[in-house]
């Protein structure tokens, strides 16, 4: 073998070994920055709507809290929120309408990624929606259309005998006024 392949094989290793470090980079950078899961308390809405209206009081308040529990209650029951990304972990928090979110994911099984996303809570009636309005990872803005709205339902949980006459978002939750149906 010559001098000039030596050479060039050698070079095409140190090309090989530099893209895999930096794939490797790549893959530990993008990679969620904490222990995220889709652990949650059960929130029985049901028996707490019962109680308000049987206590006289029209309205229920979900904390911060207790959104943050339903939303993983409903991606534990539906992961894949997108064809290529299934959330395997999320922390939320509510200000306002404004729903920040910490996700950890997994993209076409290949990638683990730590996404952090911005959502605006409506009521879409039975139900809240958080609708996407940024996705970053690792401060990387993502394409529009990267997450897709969680439905986070609430009046489907009442019982029939008790409806939601408005919703009012508040700093620390979610005041949900309730009335009879009969």
């Amino acid at each position: 073998m010559g001098k000039v392949a030596k050479g060039f094989i050698g070079l095409l290793v140190a090309l090989l070994v530099l893209a895999a470090a930096g794939a490797a980079a790549a893959v530990w950078y993008i990679r969620p920055q904490q222990e995220l899961t889709l652990a949650h308390e059960p929130i029985d809405l049901a028996a707490k709507g019962l109680q308000m209206v049987q206590a006289g009081k029209a309205e229920l308040f979900l904390s911060g809290e207790d959104i943050n529990n339903l939303a993983r209650a409903r991606l534990s029951a539906q992961p894949q929120v997108t064809p290529e990304f299934r959330i395997e972990g999320a922390q939320l928090t509510l200000q306002g309408q404004r729903l920040t979110a910490d996700i950890a994911g997994r993209y076409r099984d290949l990638l683990d990624a730590g996404v952090q996303a911005e959502y605006r809570l409506e009521w879409r009636d039975p139900d809240l929606v958080a609708t996407p309005l940024s996705a970053k990872l690792r401060g990387i803005a993502l394409p529009a259309g990267t997450l897709e709205p969680i439905v986070i339902p609430v009046g489907s949980q009442l019982p029939s005998v008790v409806g939601i006459r408005s919703v009012e978002f508040r700093d620390g939750g979610v005041a949900v006024a309730l009335e009879l149906r009969l």
